[in-house]
């Protein structure tokens, strides 16, 4: 077994974490009994700290185990939640069938809708590398989320998949959204300081991320 992996199973800080996982480009440096060793992690389901460590290095599972145990995770409260939202930046989501990254995006959209902290935070981040045109209409109808941060990640996102005139569509044209979400939604983003008639460059703006505490610390 690779000793990083070790290392990545045992760490408590997050920066140690980082370290190790570095060392590691996924499951071709892992060898058999790494794989086997993960698989048997995650199986087992019990050793907190070592599946909190993967599903935020989620490279590192066996495609085969890799979106289930990311969906339970998302199921769950906690810190493996959060580790969850966190690693789904880090998917390739070419790896992933497509029903499962439809499922991902259903979760995530529900967490970042019900959550008003970090998990909804790092959420309206990570769901970016699932996002495809037909999730824009479920994103615009979490840009009411009370946090400013989640929704300007939320509207970054959009814009991603759809640009300025393709969200100024979906709340312009019926069907798409609930009208009384179109109108407060349009509201929302105007005393925000979105422009959607401007396509240009200057309505993109940096993420902001939240730092993400060690397990030790985590307080829900």
């Amino acid at each position: 077994m690779h000793p990083a992996l070790s290392r990545v199973l045992a760490a408590i800080d997050l920066d140690e974490l980082a370290a190790a996982a570095g060392e590691l480009t996924g499951t071709d440096d892992l060898g058999p009994d790494g794989e086997a060793r993960i698989v048997e992690t995650v199986a087992a389901w019990d050793d907190q700290q070592a599946l909190a460590n993967l599903l935020m290095y989620p490279q590192l599972i066996p495609p085969d185990f890799r979106a289930a145990a990311i969906e339970r995770a998302l199921g769950e409260a906690g810190y493996l939640r959060l580790a969850a939202v966190v690693g789904v930046d880090r998917i390739d989501r070419t790896e992933l069938a497509e029903e499962h990254q439809r499922r991902l995006v259903r979760q995530l959209v529900e967490l970042i809708a019900a959550d008003r902290g970090l998990v909804a935070e790092r959420g309206s981040v990570s769901i970016r590398t699932l996002l495809c045109t037909a999730d824009a209409p479920d994103l615009v109808e979490v840009l009411l989320h009370p946090s400013e941060q989640v929704r300007h990640h939320l509207t970054q996102a959009l814009f991603e998949v759809a640009g300025p005139a393709g969200v100024a569509a979906l709340l312009d044209e019926p069907g798409f959204v609930r009208p009384a979400t179109r109108i407060a939604v349009r509201a929302r983003l105007l005393a925000d300081g979105v422009d959607l008639s401007d396509a240009s460059d200057t309505q993109r703006f940096p993420l902001v991320l939240s730092p993400v505490p060690n397990l030790a610390d985590w307080r829900p």
